[in-house]
């Protein structure tokens, strides 16, 4: 098995919805538009991870890759080189996870210079994890 089938699984292109996700080009996407060309269906999604939007044009019962998303919740620690260290609910450390190059990478590095005790919301797909947003902890 490989290690994009252990993070998702196959469905039908008829079956997909706007605001799913989907697989395209080996990407985990968002899809942001879904409509009916002919006999196919045309979809316009975003890239979960790099903010590429991607088009892909279907047959109605083609078997499509859609990846296994999640979002979790994580205390942010500390930030070194570049990465967060987050705390993970048995209080380990998560290390491995990107401080991102954006407008949530300056928020998360300015409440952190400031003190600020604040939680960071990591999605996870095919292996890939990111921050994507950061707010004050209650």
């Amino acid at each position: 098995m490989s290690d994009n089938e252990q993070h998702s699984h196959q469905s039908e292109a008829s079956k997909l919805r706007e605001r799913g996700h989907m697989v395209i080009d080996g990407r985990p996407c968002a899809i942001l538009k879904k409509s009916t060309l002919d006999y196919q269906l045309y979809f316009v999604a975003r890239d979960l991870f790099t903010g590429k939007e991607l088009e892909a044009t279907l047959d109605q019962d083609a078997s499509v890759e859609v990846p296994q998303v999640t979002r979790m919740e994580f205390p942010l620690s500390y930030i070194d080189n570049g990465f967060l260290h987050l705390i993970e609910p048995g209080g380990t450390e998560k290390d491995n996870v990107r401080l991102p190059d954006n407008e949530i990478g300056r928020q998360i590095t300015e409440f952190n210079e400031a003190g600020t005790d604040v939680t960071v919301t990591v999605i996870a797909a095919m292996g890939e994890e990111a921050a994507i947003s950061v707010k004050e902890a209650c």
